[in-house]
């Protein structure tokens, strides 16, 4: 399908429409009519654009627009206030404005595989975040404003360029999934150990060398994903890791004594070494 019919702008109790791989190069313009839309698709469809005129959908709660050609977002799609859930995964996006801050109701930021360098402090104003993904993008560094984002679950920045990461991101208590890896990174956060929720944490395919002790401290932790780093040495702490399930240490230039003895200070742990 290349076009809607005008007419479907008459649907004024629609709540949920579904373009989903089709054939739209231009944004249907009776879609903007239904004022009680709550949630649109329109992934996989050649769109070049978001419209500015998106913003007349005020009710809109899910918007999902992902591998489209809309590279830009407009700055009617900031005031979009009610959004809970944005999927615009693989668009050739390179900017995130600070009007970003407007959309404080959003739980669910999809915006992996873009072309984004960096994000605005301003991503430290959407407090109710559970769920950021990053990944495959040229993001450098994180702003410290990130520690604002204390409902956060789940954050995804595999594949950027980040060589560090900011001391604040402890600050993300609830934090249950960290992915990093494939980044720059050759260290730690000191205070990594403060994510005392964390389940899951991937820093595989980076620079590190040594593992800051406090790591120890992460009591729920069930996987581990350090392969290809630089690490020499595990840290003794790692053996209080009582809920571990398993670890990857595989491309490590560990010696036999080092591997040996994380098998001893984790003897229930699935190990891949």
């Amino acid at each position: 399908m290349h076009e809607l019919p005008d007419i479907i702008g008459q649907l004024s109790q629609l709540e949920e429409l579904n373009l989903y791989n089709n054939s739209f190069k231009e944004f249907p313009p009776g879609v903007l009519r239904l004022k009680n839309l709550r949630v649109l698709s329109l992934n996989q469809n050649p769109l070049q654009c978001l419209p500015d005129g998106i913003a007349q959908l005020e009710n809109l709660i899910h918007l999902h627009c992902n591998r489209t050609k809309a590279s830009v977002l407009p700055p009617g799609f900031f005031r979009l206030e009610k959004l809970e859930v944005v999927n615009m995964h693989s668009n050739g996006i390179r900017e995130l404005s600070a009007k970003i801050s407007n959309l404080r109701q959003l739980e669910y930021l999809m915006l992996g595989n873009n072309c984004l360098t960096e994000l605005p402090a301003e991503i430290g104003s959407l407090t109710k975040l559970k769920n950021l993904d990053l990944e495959n993008n040229e993001i450098r560094e994180l702003p410290a404003k990130i520690s604002n984002l204390r409902n956060l679950r789940s954050l995804s920045l595999l594949s950027n360029k980040i060589a560090c990461l900011p001391n604040e991101l402890a600050g993300l208590q609830n934090l249950q999934t960290l992915n990093v890896e494939n980044n720059r990174l050759n260290r730690l956060p000191d205070d990594i150990g403060e994510l005392e929720n964390l389940y899951v944490l991937r820093i595989n395919g980076n620079n590190i060398k040594i593992l800051p002790k406090s790591i120890g401290k992460l009591k729920h932790l069930q996987e581990l994903n350090l392969y290809q780093n630089q690490l020499v040495q595990i840290p003794e702490e790692i053996g209080e890791l009582s809920n571990l399930k398993k670890i990857n240490v595989m491309s490590n230039p560990l010696s036999r004594a080092e591997r040996d003895k994380l098998r001893a200070m984790l003897p229930n742990t699935r190990i891949y070494d």
